[in-house]
């Protein structure tokens, strides 16, 4: 960036805030902060709603939208249609991780349909090693491994366009279609099929869930890409072309297949956003820096900057690929391959239904307290009577708590 900024003639400023709050009294302080970095979409509307952030023009938009999928750049957008944010790092979330060394000493293949998918967790069930490894407890966030889940199946089974509507509530929350794939999940969850070292999966951590997968108690993990975070430095993270042989005990991944094989399988995303702060016009090197930063340029320079391999994940078009490891690629490649990307639909929600109700409700779900179309309904009724994706009240700064 300060390179950048160099040579357009400018210099660019980096400030570090480790906390949301004190990023936010620096915003609404009126201090000379020109753009902001969050992950958190409601963080974004509130500084708009409040008048401390102002939408992005026209030309910056079209910049934005030639450099990242349109489904994934446009996710942050105000009640009117308009633009406040531009994307330029991204997680990818419908990934699988797995030992190709495992599937082939037992005979599997990776599964090219959900339905396959489903296949290879019912058939596996009650066999040795079980097929999936799952826990959705989170401290105050306990849940939101479900959402995740609910949120792949509803794009898979139902397509952009419900999903889309379910995200801005122009369906409601206890529609068939999204009880239906609330249902899958927990079919596919049940019985046999899960291996919960704390007993439950309400009780099992979700960071547990991914040490149970590294030590080989089941088959399949599905998370995101920072769960490599969580991996030993002994795992070997590798891409599905690797001899299993030579490391039975490599990890790869593949992506939660879509309902056919007629596309490429949809990807849900969570991403780093670059906001422009401040009451007055978009300057024109703010401008310039958010239109960079979008850009395969920036995440080319991200990566060679990097002291290490550094999993940092963009979704710019034209990105030079050979500056990832083998796995990085790999996971790289399923999101740029992806038939579409969308943004992560509970995040999008009102603060009360996203990172409320939906987590906390979703785990009554799990635990079989409550049906899905019961819990779906309660959900419903949780819902703001006055939000949309353009009013999200302010008083709660939750997020995924690996979030940075």
């Amino acid at each position: 960036l300060s390179d950048f900024g160099e040579q357009a003639g400018f210099s660019v400023v980096i400030e570090e805030e480790r906390f949301p709050e004190d990023l936010d009294l620096l915003v609404r302080s009126g201090s000379a902060i020109d753009i902001a970095v969050v992950p958190t979409p409601e963080t974004i509307q509130e500084w708009f709603t409040d008048g401390f952030s102002q939408p992005l023009d026209a030309d910056l938009v079209a910049a934005v939208d030639a450099s990242w999928p349109i489904g994934a750049s446009a996710a942050i957008t105000t009640g009117d249609g308009q633009r406040r944010g531009v994307p330029f790092s991204a997680d990818p979330k419908s990934l699988v991780f797995y030992r190709p060394g495992q599937f082939d000493e037992l005979g599997l293949s990776v599964p090219t349909t959900l339905d396959e998918f489903t296949a290879l967790v019912e058939t596996n069930a009650g066999g040795s090693v079980p097929p999936l490894c799952v826990g959705i407890e989170s401290a105050s966030a306990t849940g939101w491994v479900f959402t995740d889940w609910v949120e792949d199946y509803v794009l898979r089974q139902h397509g952009t366009e419900v999903y889309e509507q379910w995200t801005r509530h122009e369906i409601p929350f206890d529609d068939p279609r999204i009880v239906s794939s609330m249902q899958a999940v927990l079919d596919l969850w049940a019985g046999d099929n899960v291996f919960a070292s704390e007993g439950s999966i309400a009780t099992t951590s979700f960071s547990r869930s991914i040490d149970d997968f590294e030590a080989g108690n089941c088959l399949m993990h599905r998370q995101a890409s920072f769960a490599t975070s969580f991996f030993g430095p002994l795992t070997p993270l590798v891409d599905a072309s690797f001899d299993a042989s030579a490391r039975p005990e490599a990890v790869a991944v593949f992506v939660l297949p879509g309902a056919d094989t007629s596309v490429s399988a949809p990807v849900t995303v969570f991403q780093d956003w670059a906001v422009p702060v401040g009451a007055g016009p978009i300057s024109p090197s703010t401008a310039a820096v958010l239109e960079f930063m979008a850009t395969a340029t920036f995440a080319d320079e991200m990566r060679r900057a990097a002291s290490d391999d550094l999993m940092f994940m963009s979704l710019a078009a034209g990105q030079d690929l050979s500056l990832l490891g083998s796995f990085q690629r790999s996971v790289a490649e399923v999101a740029l391959a992806a038939s579409d990307v969308r943004f992560d639909a509970s995040d999008r929600m009102p603060f009360e239904v996203g990172t409320g109700t939906f987590w906390e409700i979703g785990t009554l779900m799990v635990n079989g307290e409550v049906t899905a179309a019961a819990g779906a309904a309660a959900i419903e009724a949780s819902w703001p009577p006055c939000a949309s994706m353009s009013s999200i009240p302010r008083s709660r700064t939750n997020q995924h708590p690996w979030a940075g």
